[in-house]
């Protein structure tokens, strides 16, 4: 009889949106700032609206402030998202 590996727990399919742009240092009060490498001024709206539906779901308040920086030789094109005040 050949032996046949049977899984633990039942396989669930994974649902909703792949996720983009991580915030989660934001949930640490102290961290005052995160950066997305490989992003630009061409995507604001979408981190924009990102950042203020995860502000939402996750309770943060507090304002943010965004800055680009091109691509140069020593570093890809990044956004920083500075946490100006709030909790």
């Amino acid at each position: 009889m050949k032996k046949k590996e049977v899984p633990l727990f039942k396989k669930i399919s994974k649902r909703g949106r792949s996720v983009k742009y991580d915030y989660s240092s934001f949930l640490n009060t102290s961290t005052r700032y995160v950066v997305l490498e490989n992003f630009d001024e061409s995507n604001y709206a979408s981190i924009r609206s990102t950042l203020t539906r995860w502000k939402k779901i996750n309770n943060i308040e507090g304002k943010f402030e965004y800055d680009f920086y091109p691509e140069n030789e020593e570093q890809p094109k990044r956004v920083v998202i500075w946490r100006v005040n709030g909790k």
